[in-house]
């Protein structure tokens, strides 16, 4: 019987597909667009401009851990239906106050 390799991201799917996401505030992204007039995004809001897909488990780690992003996610699936539901999941956690209160701005 093979066994079951540890995982230091508890609760992660070793096998199947991962996503880092990368997050940042409106300001963030504005500053890319410094010195024209309008503002492209709202300074207070997240978003989730880019996403970065890997089939092993370490890759993605590794990624994660080395993103300038603090704001990065790690989410897997099995199926890239799974992975999928759990990236508009994360997604949409980062439009919940109560969420980021309790689960990023801690760790910010």
């Amino acid at each position: 019987m093979k066994k079951k390799k540890f995982s230091v991201n508890a609760g992660a799917v070793e096998t199947g597909l991962h996503c880092v996401m990368l997050f940042f505030q409106g300001w963030e992204l504005n500053a890319f667009h410094e010195g024209t007039e309008e503002k492209h995004y709202d300074d207070d809001k997240w978003y989730n401009p880019r996403n970065v897909y890997f089939d092993e488990h370490s890759e993605a780690l590794i990624y994660y851990a080395e993103t300038p992003c603090p704001a990065s996610q790690l989410v897997s699936g099995e199926t890239k239906a799974e992975l999928e539901k759990k990236i508009k999941e994360m997604q949409q956690n980062f439009q919940n106050k109560e969420w980021l209160d309790k689960n990023l701005y801690p760790y910010l």
